[in-house]
Parts: structure tokens; C-alpha cells; sequence
């Protein structure tokens, strides 16, 4: 009986792993050198990814397409950052590190294209 239901389970996952809808089981630090902090994804399936970039304690934001096969862009901001959002429309708002004793508070909104802070 145990064999049948991991065998049950395991053709459900094969079927459902096919569909384009299905990207959960895509593990993208396979083919992008990044550990994500959060994903976030817009109106359209895109998908936000946010990490440190490697050896430089900055934020790097990485925008996938909806099937998660293609990087659309990088952005490195230049600073650390604790956070991000991403509006219906693809808008990525980031909230910068904060330092000891900085008591400010700002976010930072990324270009459509990623290639700078506005």
C-alpha cells in the first residue's frame, strides 16, 4: 500500500512538474550563483528575485521571465538591502540595510529596466 500511494504521489508531481504554471520545484540557485532572500512576481508571471551578490554585501535584484528559464535583468544598487516589493505593474521598490544607529527610513524605487535606482 505505501509503495502504491508514493508511486500515486510521485506520478501526480511528474503531471503537474509538465504544466508552464508549475515552477515551484525549480530550484534556481542550480544555474543562478545567488542565494534569494524573497521572490516576489508581478501582473504577468514575472518573477523578482532579491539577494546579496556575492563577496560584496549589496542587494542584487534579479528579474526572471513567467517561466523562469530566462534572466531579464540584474540590478546592484550599490547598497544593502533588507527588503523589496514589486507592484501589479513590475515597479520593484527596495528598502536599503540599515546602519547602526541610522535612524531614517527610506525605500529606493529600481527603473523598469533595472538598470539603476530612481
Amino acid at each position: 500500500m505505501k509503495l502504491f500511494v508514493c508511486l500515486a504521489m510521485w506520478s501526480v508531481t511528474s503531471v503537474t512538474a509538465a504544466t508552464s504554471a508549475f515552477l515551484l520545484g525549480v530550484d534556481y540557485s542550480e544555474w543562478i550563483n545567488i542565494n534569494p532572500i524573497q521572490i516576489a512576481t508581478d501582473s504577468s508571471g514575472s518573477l523578482y528575485l532579491l539577494s546579496e551578490a556575492p563577496g560584496t554585501g549589496y542587494g542584487l535584484v534579479t528579474k526572471l521571465s513567467a517561466d523562469g528559464k530566462t534572466i531579464l535583468w540584474q540590478s546592484l544598487p550599490g547598497f544593502g538591502v533588507d527588503a523589496m516589493a514589486v507592484d501589479p505593474g513590475g515597479d520593484v521598490f527596495v528598502m536599503p540595510a540599515t546602519q547602526a544607529g541610522d535612524t531614517s527610513f527610506y525605500i529606493a524605487k529600481l527603473n523598469a529596466g533595472g538598470s539603476g535606482v530612481l
